[in-house]
């Protein structure tokens, strides 16, 4: 008869943020012992660093160029009630303001990153006027209730 053994292909690959492996195993005939082998296919790092520094230009992009710029998460209910309360009390909101929904870009990821980095908040809303950082969800209602934001707005 024949001799046959397994040979065990590990493959890895990268998606966004998470290295994932999968395990196939194949038959080989006339193989005397088990063999492994793993096939490393990652992004190199001057693409990962590529997409950093796109999702920080296109982040600073947006925020020099709109009046007021919210980045958001469609799922976030602090996202939700800041962005009614612009729209509700600050006159010509909806008009001013530029939203990113950073849950429905595929860079969502690297943006949110991106604005951690230049802000120091890691969470959204991440709230721009003018160009300059305000805060979350509690600041920009806070600048609501006190008239601040609407002054922000029409300096």
């Amino acid at each position: 008869g024949c001799v046959k053994d397994f040979f065990i292909l590990t493959r890895f690959t990268y998606d966004d943020t998470h290295l994932r492996c999968a395990s196939s195993v194949m038959m080989l005939s006339r193989v005397a012992h088990l063999r492994s082998i793993a096939a490393v296919s990652t992004p190199s790092r001057a693409f990962a660093t590529s997409r950093a520094e796109d999702a920080m230009a296109r982040a600073k992009e947006l925020i020099d160029q709109s009046e007021i710029m919210i980045f958001s998460k469609v799922s976030c209910g602090f996202s939700s009630r800041a962005k009614q309360a612009i729209a509700a009390q600050v006159e010509g909101g909806k008009d001013k303001t530029v939203v990113l929904e950073l849950d429905m870009e595929p860079d969502g990821k690297f943006i949110q990153k991106a604005l951690a980095d230049m802000t120091g908040q890691r969470t959204v809303p991440n709230i721009f006027i003018k160009g300059e950082h305000i805060g979350g969800c509690d600041d920009t209602l806070d600048m609501l209730a006190s008239g601040a934001f609407q002054r922000m707005v029409n300096s």
